[in-house]
């Protein structure tokens, strides 16, 4: 299995690009055609790690995006904390910054609470969700002051 290098992997042409959002370079690969959906991984891995035998698959329907979320990857580490609410509207600053209207999410563990914080946040802008392996957690939104429960 041949890594992401730009050209080739599992015979599926992918791309290392990288967007500033804010002050912050994001690393993401992007690869194949049709409407875009957006991978999102978990705490304290990389897209390479959390993606590498579903994207050549489902790059044969989508434009398929993964980015390593800030802090994760080849993504930039500003100094900041790294809560829930700064990782996630992170996400969404690059979903922006990428000019994507509407747009289909895969998240797994972390990737899917953010999923699914996304989805809440702006409802209009997602196709289709689904979030895995996710624990039943209830979140404090810190900018609005009220709770978000994840089942």
């Amino acid at each position: 299995m041949k890594k992401a290098n730009g050209t080739d992997w599992q015979g599926t042409k992918v791309e290392h690009r990288f967007v500033k959002v804010g002050e912050i370079n994001t690393h993401y690969l992007v690869g194949g055609e049709g409407p875009p959906l957006v991978l999102i991984h978990g705490g304290g891995t990389t897209i390479e790690e959390a993606w590498v035998h579903n994207l050549p698959s489902l790059a044969q329907y989508y434009q398929v995006y993964a980015p390593d979320l800030v802090g994760h990857g080849k993504s930039d580490r500003p100094p900041a904390e790294y809560t829930f609410s700064f990782v996630s509207e992170s996400f969404a600053s690059f979903v922006e910054a990428l000019d994507l209207e509407k747009v289909s999410l895969i998240g797994h563990a972390l990737g899917g609470g953010i999923a699914i914080d996304f989805a809440i946040d702006h409802p209009g802008r997602v196709e289709k969700l689904i979030a895995a392996k996710i624990l039943r957690e209830i979140m404090i939104d810190e900018n609005q002051g009220c709770y978000r429960q994840y089942c």
